[in-house]
């Protein structure tokens, strides 16, 4: 009866109506006393944190799920630490999942690594139909070239978003231009 109902339990993991209350069904068996002494059973329920593990990693994002996880996770490291090692990690990564602040900061990190990548291969918001065309691009791509015989030749675009914005403190001149630069 009980080895039918860790085999029940087992399947419902693998179904999104069922996996919380199989979850916390799984939970009280590993609570129950005397049920997970033998070696069987104490398996059994080692695989079942496998499974439950692997389906909230590869289908389900939601809070609620992974909330339902760490209670298993967490009888699973109490109840039979020898016999399932993996349940510490197990029970860290639900925790982080159910963590709002720690979504927030994963979503946020997201974000600036999908811009940085943009930025990188000229993607996005960086695309050369987002990016303004400076003078000397149009004229090059009409096949002219634009000579000037005064003032300091314009910098290309890269180098022009790779440089540093920097407030001068206190009154001081450009050590290339000569020009003075104001505080502030």
């Amino acid at each position: 009866a009980l080895a039918e109902r860790m085999a029940a339990l087992q399947k419902d993991l693998r179904t999104k109506k069922a996996f919380i209350a199989a979850c916390h069904g799984l939970a009280e068996l590993c609570e129950e006393e005397g049920t997970a002494s033998t070696p069987a059973v104490a398996q059994s329920l080692a695989e079942a944190g496998k499974i439950a593990f692997t389906v909230l990693q590869t289908r389900f994002s939601n809070p609620k799920f992974w909330q339902a996880g760490l209670a298993l996770f967490l009888a699973l490291e109490f109840h039979l630490p020898d016999v399932v090692p993996a349940a510490t990690e197990w029970r860290e990564a639900a925790m982080e999942e159910v963590d709002e602040e720690a979504r927030e900061r994963a979503k946020e990190q997201s974000k600036l690594r999908s811009l940085q990548e943009d930025k990188a291969h000229n993607k996005g918001l960086w695309s050369d139909a987002n990016t303004a065309i400076t003078t000397n691009e149009l004229l090059a791509a009409s096949g002219l070239v634009l000579v000037q015989e005064e003032g300091r030749p314009g910098m290309s675009r890269d180098a022009r978003d790779e440089l540093r914005v920097v407030t001068v403190l206190e009154d001081d001149t450009c050590v290339i231009c000569q020009e003075l630069m104001p505080a502030g």
